[in-house]
């Protein structure tokens, strides 16, 4: 179960005993007075997984680029979320709703696992706020340079 849940776990425990029941969404969170939102994924990933939803995981799984494109363009064609993520073992149905979100912003590419953290400085590309940077900084030393000649200059002829 994630950290970030506003239920606590007695709260998921009655909810899904009262979704079992029959009860929807709406009832179950007035009944528990909480959060519909919260109910909402708690219900969305206990159709996924039934009582399971209940075991926390503790490992992040990384799915392959081709079962994400699957379960996009099954998506956009018209099945449900919650349909797909049983069928193919995803762990929320809220994934495939991001991925799709991601493929039409970004194409296939958006579904490639990115590296995580800073880029070395070798792979950093310069940016033009670096170039300007860079003939700022070369104009100032020139510019320090000629003042000192100068002021070497100056302090020559009044000997």
């Amino acid at each position: 179960m994630p950290e970030l849940s506003s239920l606590t776990p007695e709260q998921r425990e009655q909810a899904i005993t009262l979704f079992e029941q029959g009860h929807g969404q709406r009832a179950v969170a007035y009944r528990l007075g909480v959060r519909y939102q919260a109910v909402r994924n708690l219900h969305g990933r206990w159709r996924v997984h039934g009582r399971l939803t209940l075991v926390p995981s503790n490992t992040k799984r990384v799915y392959p680029v081709e079962l994400k494109l699957e379960a996009v363009t099954r998506h956009a064609a018209g099945e449900a979320s919650t349909d797909l993520a049983v069928e193919l073992g995803i762990s929320t149905p809220r994934l495939i709703q991001r991925w799709s979100e991601l493929y039409r912003t970004g194409g296939v590419k958006a579904l490639e696992p990115r590296k995580r953290g800073r880029r070395a400085s070798s792979e950093q590309q310069p940016t033009d706020q670096t170039e300007y940077l860079r003939q700022e900084n070369e104009r100032l030393r020139a510019e320090v340079a000629y003042l000192k000649k100068l002021r070497a200059l100056r302090h020559q002829g009044h000997r």
